[in-house]
Parts: structure tokens; sequence; C-alpha cells
């Protein structure tokens, strides 16, 4: 009986131990913490706290569409995966987890719980190829959620070869809202960036002038941005690191641009 006892004691000393990690953030009265536990099978028993004037407020796991399983882990904005910031200037800060789901190049998925004043609401964004930073793009010391446009994503080209459009969003009414146009400063930077790749590129240059022609359009220059691309066209610069290349075939691609641009909500 002795031995029996031992012997499972030894199985409890070896078996692995789960190891329990935290991080923390807080803006005035509100406080977050987002706990998880490692261990040799990954990530598991993710949960956020959130509490206000030091009482609970929200208390729940973190399984966001596509990370219910362990492979999916803490990954955040720089090197923290909660923080709290007030994105609808409502004065009440959001608190925003952000996890990763595992994969090549996919994906983070933000959580935002947002106050509505008698609870917390969970809003979810999946970022897909893309992940966001915070900025206060106007000064108003109510930050952004800067990104890019993931629709990009091997839409004209390889993964590798993707270049994609700059976008920003913000919190309105409790939905997250496109609102890039309003930032044509952040535009115009975007399309000299995304000029400058292209003209660069070589034959990965049609990703770079889909990216700055999209730049273009929220610009409003649909008309000249076309006659551009056609000229280029002419001198066989929109090549593709995949399928045909031929001028003919770059003439037929403008097209299919100016469709997905004006799908896509670019111009207009």
């Amino acid at each position: 009986m002795r031995a029996l006892v031992l012997a499972a004691l030894a199985l409890l000393l070896a078996a692995p131990v789960a190891a329990a990690d935290t991080q923390s953030a807080s803006s005035g009265a509100v406080a977050a913490t987002l706990s998880w536990e490692r261990g040799d099978d990954g990530v598991t028993d993710m949960r956020v706290t959130v509490t206000r004037a030091g009482a609970i407020a929200y208390e729940a796991p973190i399984d966001p569409r596509g990370c219910e399983r362990a492979t999916c882990t803490p990954s955040g904005t720089g090197d923290r995966s909660v923080n709290t910031a007030d994105l609808d200037g409502d004065g009440d800060p959001e608190v925003l987890v952000d996890v990763y789901w595992g994969g090549a190049h996919c994906c983070t998925v933000s959580r935002i719980l947002r106050w509505d004043g008698a609870r917390y609401v969970p809003i979810d964004r999946n970022w897909g190829n893309t992940s966001y930073r915070l900025e206060d793009l106007d000064g108003d010391g109510r930050p952004e959620l800067r990104s890019a446009d993931d629709r990009f994503s091997y839409l004209y080209g390889s993964y590798a070869a993707t270049v994609r459009p700059v976008q920003v969003l913000t919190l309105q009414d409790g939905q997250l809202v496109d609102v890039t146009r309003s930032y044509p400063a952040v535009i115009r930077e975007d399309r000299a960036r995304n000029g400058r790749l292209a003209r660069n590129a070589g034959r990965y240059g049609r990703t770079a002038y889909a990216a700055w022609a999209a730049d273009r359009y929220l610009l409003g220059e649909r008309r000249a941005t076309l006659q551009a691309l056609r000229r280029l066209a002419r001198r066989g610069r929109l090549r593709t690191d995949l399928g045909n290349s031929s001028r003919r075939a770059q003439r037929r691609w403008i097209a299919r641009l100016d469709r997905d641009l004006r799908r896509f909500g670019y111009s207009g």
C-alpha cells in the first residue's frame, strides 16, 4: 500500500505545473488585469477582470471567435496585451485585450470592453493579417486605432508581396467605424510611402501601386490615378509576382482595381 502511495505521489510531482501570468493596466478609477496559465500544452484560462473604484465590474474568459484553443496566446500592441484608453471620448476608459490565435501570419484579435453606464459590453475585432496601434492623430486627447486594410492581403499578389493602405478606426456609439478619410495628412504620408515602395519593388510593384491608388482615391484623385496607372501599364510597370504580366493583362488589372476600390468604398 505504501508503495502505491509513493508511486502516486511521484506521478503528481512529475506532472507539469501550469505557470500563472498576469498583466495589468489602469486609467483613473478603472483597472484591468489579464491572467492566464501557461503549461506544456499551451496557454489556458485567459481571463480579464475589470474593477471600477475597487469593485469588480466585469470578469470573464477571453475567448473571441478563433481564440478558443490553447494555441491562442496573449499578444498585445507593443509589449502589452491589456490596455486602457478612452476611445470614444466619453470620459470613461475602455479596456482593450489583444490576443494572437496562432498560425504563420494571422491573426491578432482584440476584445474591447466598453462601459454602457450599467455594464461592460464586449466588442471583438479580428485584425486578420494586420494589427493596430493607438495614436492620437488629431491631438484631441482621444486615441484612434491606426491599422491597415486587410482586404488587400493576397488580393493582387502573394502574401509576401502584399502592401496594404492605411486604415484608421474609431469607436462611435459602441461600434468601430472607419474614419480614414477624415485624416488626409495620414493618407498623404501613406501615399508617399506606397509610391516609393511601388517604384522600387520590381515585379512586386503591383500590390504597392494598388495601395498607392487606394490612398489617392480617398483623397479624391480617382481620375488622375487611373490616368497615371494607364501610363505605367504602357511602360510595363504594373508587373506581378503571380500570373500574367503582359501589358494587356496590366490594363485589365487596372479595371479590376478600379472596381474593387469603388466596391470597398475608396471612391465617393
